[in-house]
């Protein structure tokens, strides 16, 4: 038995599918595959039933997982001693990105890191808010960035400022964004966001206040998309302040003088890791990066 094995034994049940399990784990479904069936042969036993929709624990599977469970705990706290007694810090430190790098001041960090910690390995991953914070859960990565609340128990989050957000449209569409009211901004076309996008409870003040929520005229959770879209001309959206004024100033968007809206940005890290010496490090840097730049 293998500590790999049990690393995918649990990322297959907790996923419920090969190829996700296989993406969670950065190798391919094949060497999933073998894990589980090398794993079931050492333990004699079946762990999963394979079935169309994916992989349900059996019953000893069940069982077993929980084991598995302490088994990996336990090697992570083994890992943690033993990282205590060096003098240097080591380890992989991977990182989430929901905007923009250089407002998410990654270069500073990377010096701050650096220079205090050479011994860990920084990697940043671009996604978006919703996808960070379950990959946190997953631990598919070890922190990350997100915008508004986090919806999830198991996440601490560590806030570092306001961002601010406006409504923005078509350049040609500034007579009818200019001066006008909620009302008339919600009746017009919008790029829209799924459910899970934190840019939906930016919107919440403006919808409660004005009784009316914009029709959609196609969704995006991606800030270049959303950005794209409503310079070609398909609708409203929401979009960063600064990057919006910019491209006014340009005379690719439009952005409506109505209400100021704002969001949360915070970093967050999985609660039971929170005592884990690579963790500390980052909510260190990340803390002293964000309060340096004001």
């Amino acid at each position: 038995m293998e500590i790999y094995q049990l690393k995918t034994f649990v990322a297959v049940a907790e996923e419920a599918h090969l190829t996700r399990a296989a993406e969670r784990l950065n190798t391919s479904q094949p060497a999933v595959s073998a894990h589980i069936k090398a794993l079931e042969e050492t333990l004699g036993t079946a762990l999963f039933h394979r079935t169309p929709k994916g992989m349900v624990l059996t019953d000893e599977g069940k069982v077993l997982k929980a084991s598995a469970e302490a088994i990996l705990e336990a090697t992570r706290a083994m890992e943690l001693q033993a990282q205590k007694l060096r003098r240097e810090l080591t380890g992989d430190l991977r990182i989430g990105l929901n905007s923009d790098p250089s407002g998410l001041k990654v270069a500073p960090f990377a010096t701050w890191l650096k220079n205090r910690h050479p011994g860990v390995h920084l990697s940043y991953h671009q996604s978006i808010s919703g996808k960070i914070l379950l990959d946190l859960k997953a631990g598919v990565i070890d922190g990350g960035f997100y915008y508004g609340s986090c919806p999830h128990h198991e996440i601490s989050g560590l806030f570092l400022k306001e961002i601010d957000l406006v409504i923005a449209g078509p350049a040609a569409w500034a007579d009818r964004i200019k001066g006008v009211s909620w009302h008339a901004i919600a009746s017009l076309p919008w790029v829209g966001f799924p459910p899970h996008c934190p840019y939906n409870e930016a919107l919440t003040p403006l919808m409660q206040h004005g009784g009316i929520r914009p029709g959609t005229a196609m969704l995006s959770d991606n800030e270049s998309t959303i950005s794209t879209m409503v310079q070609s001309g398909i609708g409203l959206s929401i979009m960063l302040r600064d990057e919006a004024l910019k491209a006014e100033e340009s005379g690719t968007l439009a952005v409506w003088d109505g209400e100021d809206l704002t969001l949360p940005l915070s970093f967050g890290y999985a609660k039971k890791r929170k005592n884990e010496p690579v963790i500390q490090a980052a909510l260190e840097g990340i803390a002293e990066v964000f309060r340096k730049s004001g």
